[in-house]
């Protein structure tokens, strides 16, 4: 009996173990459905929970009494912490209700505006201090924590009316000398024939910014036509295709843009009014050969005399369209007026072309210079008309006086005397300047500066002091 007895015993507390391990827990399951509501971006959300435990669910099983039910209408992951008490929607379950196992509580209704088509992740979380991290202990006990989240991901897409939808499928300009005309396909990609009204194409060439389109576009309504337009009356029907030529329109020489849309009143209805622009497209603009020359102009020179060497310093720029071939820079040592074909220039340098627009320095050093006043010249290609140039008045340039005077031949200036006067509150000065070089001096000038006596060139004298030089 002693040995059954402790058997029972064993068995009893095995009994006991299993049984504490395996207490009935509720377990509460939460999902929602949803649906958009025609012609808007509102969304009907329908919330179910559901016991699927074994024990009833009863708010009273939590530390603060309530069971509540939170939605989020958008966030892009799940939501914790002091988020998970932040939803669109929050409902406590009814405090008196106890879920049964296997019971559902009453559903709940709630809508919410998305206002704009996209892609959104809702949730929806019931018990959300299970969420809080540490706050476990005050939640409702279950079997699983897992199914207290639900969440599925809302796409609303634009309802998109039985409508033309007309799209410009290619532009091409076409350039011809200085004229430009633009090709320009569109397609009806809409629901419904494109009929009613005229269809214009407008082309604005170099829109500010080089935005595409522009401004005054955006802006309706539309008071800023293209530069060059074309239009049909013919309508476009569903998935059918039109051509027209917008243009000719003369343009200056350079690099250009086109901006091009159709129907940019919007005078046909359409399911959709942003794609009516097409990319901006590039394009170049030439002269006519004929008008396609270069034009050599020289823009200054300048000339350093250095004892018997005279530095001279110019530039030559191609003003022209076309380019220069090989040409020769020509230097006038001295000319009362321009120098004209025939007239040889004291020296010349060899310049390797210029493109348009280009410009090069161009340098000569005359060694030994003669004694005397000069006034130089540079002038481009002005005797070998090398080059075939729109103008040629503007192949010299005129350039400052300049003097030569070699070592030993200069004149040479110096302060000899340098006395003063009193008058009154005032000092008179006189100063006397003597040449004591080989050759005269002209416009000569004399300064006095007061308080230089670290100027080595300067003599200084005291007001006061009656001895004079200090």
């Amino acid at each position: 009996m002693r040995a059954l007895s402790a058997s029972l015993i064993a068995v009893c507390f095995l009994f006991t173990a299993n049984g504490a391990t395996s207490a009935p827990l509720p377990d509460l399951d939460i999902s929602f459905t949803w649906k958009q509501i025609p012609n808007t971006f509102k969304v009907d959300f329908t919330i179910h929970v559901k016991n699927v435990g074994s024990a009833p669910a009863e708010a009273s099983g939590t530390a603060f009494g309530i069971i509540d039910v939170l939605l989020f209408s958008d966030e892009a992951n799940q939501p914790t912490g002091d988020e998970a008490y932040k939803g669109d929607m929050e409902q406590a379950l009814p405090p008196e209700v106890a879920l049964a196992p296997g019971a559902s509580a009453p559903v709940i209704n709630y809508s919410y505006d998305y206002e704009v088509p996209g892609s959104y992740h809702a949730w929806a979380i019931i018990d959300s201090i299970s969420f809080y991290p540490g706050m476990l202990d005050f939640a409702l006990v279950e079997n699983s924590k897992a199914n207290n989240i639900f969440d599925a991901v809302i796409v609303l897409e634009a309802e998109t009316p039985d409508l033309a939808d007309l799209v410009l499928q290619g532009v091409t300009p076409v350039v011809q000398s200085d004229s430009v005309s633009f090709n320009v396909s569109t397609k009806n990609i809409g629901k419904n024939n494109a009929t009613g009204n005229k269809i214009f194409v407008d082309v604005m060439i170099d829109p500010p910014g080089n935005t595409c389109p522009p401004t005054a576009w955006s802006q309706k309504p539309v008071t800023t036509f293209g530069d060059v337009f074309e239009d049909w009356a013919t309508g476009l029907k569903v998935n059918a295709t039109h051509s027209v030529t917008a243009g000719p329109i003369k343009l200056a020489p350079g690099s250009h843009t086109a901006c091009a849309a159709i129907d940019i009143q919007n005078l046909i209805p359409e399911s959709n009014e942003s794609n009516n622009h097409f990319p901006l497209v590039s394009f170049d603009v030439d002269l006519p050969p004929e008008q396609l020359k270069a034009d050599l102009k020289a823009t200054y020179i300048s000339a350093e005399v250095q004892g018997d060497k005279v530095i001279f310093t110019g530039e030559i720029k191609n003003v022209g369209t076309a380019q220069a071939p090989p040409f020769k820079a020509e230097f006038y040592y001295h000319a009362l007026s321009p120098p004209v074909t025939g007239e040889a220039p004291n020296a010349d340098v060899n310049v390797e072309g210029l493109a348009p627009g280009a410009s090069t320095p161009v340098i000569y050093e005359w060694q030994p210079a003669a004694n005397g006043s000069y006034i130089p010249w540079l002038c481009a290609d002005l005797q070998n008309d090398s080059v075939v140039e729109k103008l040629t008045d503007n192949n010299c340039v005129e350039g400052l006086p300049y003097e030569v005077a070699l070592a030993g031949d200069l004149p040479d200036i110096k302060i000899s005397k340098l006395s003063w006067l009193p008058i009154g509150a005032d000092l008179e000065y006189s100063i006397t300047v003597a040449n004591i070089g080989s050759k005269i001096a002209k416009d000569v000038y004399v300064d006095v500066f007061f308080d230089e006596a670290s100027n080595p060139d300067c003599f200084t004298v005291s007001p006061t002091s009656p001895q004079g030089f200090t």
